[in-house]
């Protein structure tokens, strides 16, 4: 499943999404290629760490993430969300974008395998290095993009004065709610707001 609920102007491109479902699977079957230096293997047995790599499901994409961090791992929905914003702006993004996906699926393998075996990791420790790792990718913690400040949009909505005044206001959606229940009213005349459904975003 691919989560691309965006205002149309910040979705990623349809080739970038085509890309990114390429790379996700390559990573996703890279995890029946893991070799015997696992460290699993060891402790566990080749088979029953085989079977729990087997039984990992391909992760769901989603392209909704903001701000400075290029990538996250959703680990209970099995989701991996990607700042396609911030990666577009780096010279060699396909590299980047695959590399965070690595970074992001071996969070949620790593995730699934210490459940499955009642192991203890911690978020960025050895274990989780040793699947980036065995997955053919570099353990690296942090992207080396620079960051541009994005300003956060914010819904309002447009209201108005139902009296003769006709004044007219600027809604937040909390205001929005209030005025549906009549708990807000204008402040010059004391009539009823008169509220559009229709919201539009300010920066």
């Amino acid at each position: 499943m691919i989560n691309i609920f965006l205002p149309i102007k910040d979705r990623p491109a349809p080739k970038t999404i085509d890309e990114t479902v390429k790379n996700l699977k390559k990573i996703h079957k890279s995890r029946k290629k893991i070799n015997k230096k696992f460290s699993l293997y060891k402790s566990f047995g080749r088979k029953s760490v085989d079977k729990a790599l087997l039984s990992f499901k391909k992760p769901d994409l989603s392209f909704k993430l903001r701000g400075r961090v290029a990538g996250k791992a959703h680990l209970h929905s099995n989701l991996i969300s990607l700042n396609c914003q911030l990666i577009n702006t780096h010279k060699h993004k396909l590299e980047i974008q695959t590399e965070t996906l690595a970074h992001e699926y071996a969070h949620l393998l790593a995730f699934h395998l210490s459940n499955n075996f009642h192991i203890k990791i911690t978020t960025h420790g050895s274990f989780w290095k040793e699947i980036v790792t065995l997955l053919g990718f570099t353990p690296s913690i942090y992207h080396s993009m620079k960051v541009i400040s994005y300003r956060r949009r914010k819904k309002r909505y447009k209201a108005k004065c139902k009296c003769k005044h006709d004044n007219k206001f600027t809604l937040t959606p909390g205001e929005y709610n209030k005025v549906q229940r009549d708990l807000i009213w204008c402040n010059s005349c004391n009539c009823r707001l008169k509220a559009n459904p229709k919201f539009f975003w300010i920066t």
